[in-house]
């Protein structure tokens, strides 16, 4: 990794690897020599790089409005979680006469000149407390960059656990793939952030687990508004009774580990999977002597100037 500095013209640090994970810095007042930290281990040059954030972030003055500085220079809201400070923006934000204020909302999802919102750099950099308050005014959780980083790929890069787990809280789509199809899971093992790498599957067996318990009761409420589509009582009450254990289990164990969520994954659809397949069949064949019992005149066919085969589809 190399920081190349020149007075306290606006520079960035830059991870030979990945650029896309690199914070921007500005300000720096160092003596001008290009630096070389050079390690083996990704994680110690991220702490390196950490240390060396801290060091630089000294010499930002968040009061400075020089037309001639960038727009991270002026962002107030990139320099206060370059310096850790939460209680400014805190401040900013609360006080409307804060002439920093119209700033802080108006750059709450704007990006530097590197291409990082403040929550991508604020991931980055660990910065829990003030990710916390930038998402409850408004940022973007799921906001990507130009190449489709979110700031869930950031956390998972740098290993920032914790964060990853807020984000997901947040609303965090760990689903979302960037250009090179890959979700933040592939991106925290591409750099060996094992934690992050279990977190991720974990709570994606965990939203397996929700999202079927939750759309399996969807499915049988719905029946009863379709007349075509008729479950027996003791069919009804052993899917809701299904979904009722399987919701309280949840409820009640906020820890089990990825197997506990597979395991319960696969006892719920041994169970309920038989009974909403006959929903789903029965709904098939009514929309398919719906479809034959129309009157001919009123079915539309293609005019002899147009192709059979229609558009092609993706699936």
């Amino acid at each position: 990794m190399s920081i190349t500095t020149t007075g306290s013209v606006s520079h960035t640090i830059i991870l030979k690897e990945e650029e896309e994970f690199s914070p921007s810095m500005s300000h720096a007042e160092t003596d001008g020599e290009t630096q070389e930290l050079e390690n083996d281990s990704f994680h110690s040059r991220a702490d390196l790089l950490t240390e060396q954030t801290a060091k630089l972030s000294r010499s930002i003055s968040m009061e400075e409005n020089d037309p001639s500085e960038t727009a991270l220079e002026s962002n107030i809201v990139m320099q206060c979680i370059y310096k850790n400070n939460l209680e400014r923006l805190q401040e900013c934000f609360q006080n409307e006469l804060d002439h920093h204020r119209k700033e802080l909302l108006s750059s709450l999802n704007q990006r530097d000149l590197s291409g990082k919102s403040p929550l991508d750099v604020a991931a980055c950099l660990g910065r829990f407390e003030i990710i916390q308050f930038l998402i409850s005014i408004g940022a973007e959780v799921n906001s990507t960059s130009s190449k489709g980083y979110t700031c869930l790929h950031y956390a998972a890069a740098w290993g920032r656990k914790s964060v990853l787990k807020l984000l997901v809280e947040k609303g965090g789509n760990f689903h979302l793939r960037n250009i090179f199809e890959e979700r933040p899971r592939e991106v925290a093992n591409r750099y060996n952030q094992n934690e992050c790498v279990y977190f991720l599957d974990w709570a994606d067996a965990k939203v397996k687990l929700e999202d079927t318990v939750s759309k399996s009761l969807e499915m049988v409420n719905e029946q009863d508004k379709n007349a075509t589509v008729k479950l027996t009582k003791e069919e009804k009450f052993i899917v809701i009774n299904t979904c009722k254990e399987k919701q309280e289990w949840m409820d009640k164990n906020k820890e089990p580990s990825i197997q506990d969520y597979e395991m319960h994954l696969t006892s719920f659809l041994n169970i309920v999977q038989p009974i909403l397949q006959k929903i789903i069949e029965q709904a098939s064949v009514s929309m398919k002597d719906a479809s034959l019992s129309r009157p001919l005149s009123r079915v539309k066919y293609p005019s002899s100037s147009h192709s059979l085969n229609g558009p092609k589809v993706r699936v």
